[in-house]
């Protein structure tokens, strides 16, 4: 399967808003090289989004999925 395939993935990760659908892009490459598995929220931190991604790395947005920054999860 190419979704599942390294470096390769081509995937995106939405969200929904009172407008429909919405591509997040923020920090995240275009396409997502890697599969999301993992996608939480935080209830003690509103807006705080996370995404676990095939290769490892956590992906965090402080606003809802707007704005992304990358760093290797431990």
């Amino acid at each position: 399967m190419k979704a599942h395939s390294e470096n390769n993935a081509q995937a995106a990760i939405f969200r929904w808003t009172d407008e429909g659908w919405q591509r997040l892009a923020g920090g995240l490459p275009q396409p997502v090289n890697h599969m999301p598995y993992a996608l939480l929220t935080d209830l003690e931190a509103p807006g705080h989004v996370y995404a676990g991604l095939s290769n490892g790395e956590v992906w965090h947005s402080a606003d809802y999925g707007g704005v992304g920054g990358s760093y290797r999860s431990t």
